[in-house]
């Protein structure tokens, strides 16, 4: 219970999952991509637990993304 309901999300989400993450099952990451409106989900095949973050100006491009998107409705 994380005190709030996923469904409910109004910000803007991205969703960067490795799916040979040793330590969050990718099944978790597909839930929340298909729980959070508007989501971005970005399932990376060969990454793993922390390549998600790598390389740190995509995911800042993609933050940025979701912050123009979510400003423009």
């Amino acid at each position: 219970d994380w005190g709030f309901r996923v469904a409910e999300i109004r910000v803007p989400v991205v969703i960067r999952h490795g799916e040979r993450d040793s330590h969050v099952d990718v099944r978790h990451g597909r839930w929340l991509a298909g729980a959070i409106p508007r989501v971005i989900p970005r399932f990376m095949p060969d990454a793993g637990h922390s390549a998600v973050a790598d390389p740190i100006e995509e995911v800042v491009d993609e933050l940025l993304a979701a912050g123009r998107a979510r400003s423009a409705v």
